[in-house]
């Protein structure tokens, strides 16, 4: 076979073998839901998408590799992904609690994760100082068990765990909890859900009243009048909280509700003791085993109804619940 032949050989062939992939191509549906949508086909160029971008692209009839850069999850560090994909399969690129970029299979399963956060009827659910545990369930009625449920935290903590899953936070705050259940491949996206939890490292105090003439509220004042604040605290298990038992001592709120002829609206700025970092508005403890505020109303000239309740100054230290609140008005 001399030259000329070789070329023209392989120049049909090459005009077969172009149509063919062409003709017998076969797509799948990315739909982007997340800003971070880098990834390749078969180790094609990196294709990147933005959030609310939807693109078509050819796969092998046997399936396509497709690589989705992620970051987080089993691994602390960035790396790609990699997805199986089939012949008219429409997938959604989704972040996993903004930590970790996966793809999710559009399909028939209506794949659920539902979570009973705490404070929940759910006995399983609940919140224990710095300690919590969350109970929910997973699955769908048409497709597979899930392989596992993937936690994220909130605390720069993950791990795995079925329900009920539980953890333990090393400070005080409100947390926002991810839970997502995954397939047997352990990247494979089945279902996504959140709830916050706030947790408190301090003990429950109870305050259960202010004394009179703050008892039956709401009560009547004139404009520069002090009023008696005065509560009994507890523990547990039931025992008076005195001056000594405490750190740092109790500090009165308050807010206000303008009436509607308020002439000009109160703002909590304007509020004295609106808050509590405010300075001087500590209770102190009597020798009548009482815990005491005077609260001035100078300052409270605008009509509506006021609110004032002990709350704790470090809840880190001690939370009051239930606090004490009453109500007042100034003439």
């Amino acid at each position: 076979m001399n030259t000329h032949q070789r070329l023209l050989r392989r120049s049909i062939a090459v005009l077969f073998f172009i149509p063919a992939l062409a003709w017998g191509a076969e797509t799948a549906t990315i739909n982007c839901l997340s800003t971070n949508g880098g990834f390749s086909v078969d180790g094609g160029p990196l294709t990147i998408l933005q959030q609310g971008d939807t693109t078509e692209f050819a796969v092998s009839p046997d399936g396509s590799i497709l690589e989705l850069w992620s970051c987080g999850w089993q691994d602390p560090d960035c790396r790609m992904l990699e997805y199986t994909i089939f012949p008219n399969t429409e997938w959604n690129i989704v972040s996993f609690c903004d930590v970790r970029i996966v793809l999710q299979e559009v399909n028939d399963c209506n794949y659920i994760m539902a979570l009973n956060c705490p404070p929940s009827d759910d006995p399983q659910s609940f919140t224990d100082g710095l300690d919590v545990q969350i109970n929910g369930y997973t699955g769908s009625q048409s497709c597979a068990l899930a392989a596992g449920i993937h936690w994220d935290w909130g605390d720069g903590q993950s791990g795995s765990s079925w329900f009920p899953a539980a953890h333990h936070y090393d400070a005080t705050g409100t947390y926002t909890v991810c839970a997502a259940a995954y397939d047997g491949s352990g990247i494979g996206l089945l279902a996504i859900n959140t709830c916050q939890v706030t947790v408190q490292s301090g003990r429950k105090l109870a305050c259960v009243g202010f004394a009179p003439p703050m008892a039956d509220f709401p009560v009547s004042f004139k404009r520069n009048h002090a009023i008696p604040l005065r509560a009994e605290l507890f523990d547990a298990e039931g025992l008076e909280i005195r001056g000594a038992d405490l750190a740092t001592p109790p500090v009165v709120n308050v807010w206000f509700e303008p009436s509607a002829s308020a002439e000009p609206p109160v703002s909590l700025e304007d509020i004295p003791h609106s808050g509590a970092g405010d300075p001087g508005n500590e209770f102190y403890f009597t020798n009548s085993d009482l815990w005491q505020f005077i609260l001035s109303t100078h300052g409270y000239s605008a009509f509506g109804q006021y609110y004032a309740t002990i709350e704790s100054a470090d809840p880190s230290e001690y939370v009051i619940e239930p606090a004490c609140v009453t109500e007042f008005i100034v003439k």
